[in-house]
């Protein structure tokens, strides 16, 4: 190389682009900050992020645990054990006041005959001694259950609802039958006078009592007898001839049975057996709705010695007040700040069905009672899932395309 001997090396300075040590610390360090805060801000973003999902997620999990607490307070708390309540309300109601008095009143009539069959062998009731006998026995039992108590009438509420059955009969395959009937009715007293109503002043609850007889043979001419309440003893004749669909009811049943076990088992062996009425109705008054408890006169204790029938009716008019009652027990709970579950007849309703009827299938899924205050004055023999309350009819259709029908083991 050829180099200018005029240049003096000496004289030259630094490169314009050369840095001091200084400058070069100072930008290490801002660098290294700016990554670490970079790094820092990443960081806690995804923290951040990471503490927001699970918040969210731990909310969530919170209040569905508190939602499905409160769902159980209220649904198997307070709901299943109101409605465990009710039905249990309702059935003790059906006991007491339908199966109790129904069974009391057999019991007290076949209690007789057979003290009377053990005492007398010649006691066949063929003559009308006999059988006044046993209706009379049957008014005893009747007016204890009424608690008559030789009283001609009551006030309105100085008694409470009885445990009562309305009568009680008896009928024999070779025709004659006995039996008597007892039962209250609203009374004016102020226009019926001191011959109905005794010192009874003003709406009064009335004590009415009948009684029938026919002797042996096929006619099934029936005679009634007008009967004072307070004694038994009878007045004078009395033409009712709508009753006597209502005490056929006990032969019905009974017969249909006897016909059952003799195609199917040796009638021998089949013990005697209590069984219920098909549901049935008054003539005159279509509000009542009966139900008759049968048992048969078997004095060996099973059919081969099947002689006839004995009948008690019970009526079932109550039980809409009582569904209504219990309905209105369930909705005032709900009601409460603690639930604030509002239910109303649009929504709801509290109803019994009748829903095994063996000997009867046209009658199972009938309308029993229901907490429509209109059904306790209006009782027709209408089927649940035909009623003309929409949450009934819904209700009981929901039921039956669940189980099949009203008779299902499951029910």
């Amino acid at each position: 190389p050829v180099f200018d001997e005029s240049v003096d090396f000496d004289d030259c300075e630094e490169s314009s682009c050369q840095m001091s040590f200084r400058k070069v610390i100072i930008l290490a360090i801002m660098f290294c900050v700016l990554v670490t805060c970079a790094s820092m801000y990443g960081s806690l973003s995804h923290s951040a992020l990471v503490i927001q999902r699970d918040g969210k997620s731990m909310c969530s999990a919170g209040t569905t645990l508190q939602q499905n607490v409160a769902n159980h307070l209220i649904k198997d708390n307070v709901t299943r054990a109101s409605f465990q309540e009710l039905l249990g309300t309702l059935g003790m109601m059906i006991h007491e006041f339908v199966q109790t008095p129904a069974g009391g009143a057999l019991d007290a009539l076949w209690g007789s005959m057979r003290a009377q069959r053990h005492l007398r062998s010649e006691w066949d009731y063929e003559t009308k001694v006999q059988r006044d006998f046993l209706a009379y026995r049957s008014w005893v039992q009747l007016a204890q259950q009424w608690g008559v108590d030789g009283r001609a009438a009551v006030p309105f509420g100085v008694m409470a609802r009885r445990r009562a059955a309305e009568a009680i009969t008896a009928n024999f395959i070779t025709g004659e039958s006995f039996g008597t009937l007892l039962d209250r009715r609203d009374v004016d007293c102020s226009k019926a006078g001191p011959l109905l109503c005794g010192s009874c002043k003003g709406l009064c609850k009335v004590f009415f009592a009948s009684s029938y007889d026919s002797p042996p043979g096929d006619s099934g001419t029936r005679s009634w007898f007008l009967v004072n309440a307070t004694t038994g003893v009878p007045i004078g004749p009395l033409s009712i001839d709508s009753y006597d669909s209502r005490i056929e009811q006990s032969s019905d049943v009974q017969a249909k049975y006897v016909d059952y076990i003799s195609r199917s088992s040796d009638i021998e062996s089949m013990p005697a057996t209590r069984l219920w009425s098909k549901m049935h109705q008054i003539k005159e008054n279509e509000s009542d709705l009966l139900l008759t408890l049968t048992s048969p006169i078997a004095y060996c204790g099973n059919y081969s010695c099947f002689q006839g029938s004995l009948g008690s009716d019970v009526n079932l008019r109550h039980l809409s007040n009582d569904c209504f009652d219990e309905w209105v027990k369930l909705k005032n709970l709900l009601a409460l700040p603690a639930y604030q579950a509002a239910i109303g007849p649009q929504n709801s309703s509290v109803f019994i069905v009748y829903h095994v009827a063996e000997f009867y299938p046209e009658q199972q899924g009938l309308l029993v009672g229901a907490s429509d205050p209109d059904m306790a004055e209006n009782i027709k023999k209408t089927h649940a899932e035909a009623s003309s309350w929409g949450v009934v009819r819904n209700t009981s259709n929901a039921l039956l395309q669940r189980f099949g029908s009203w008779n299902a083991t499951e029910l």
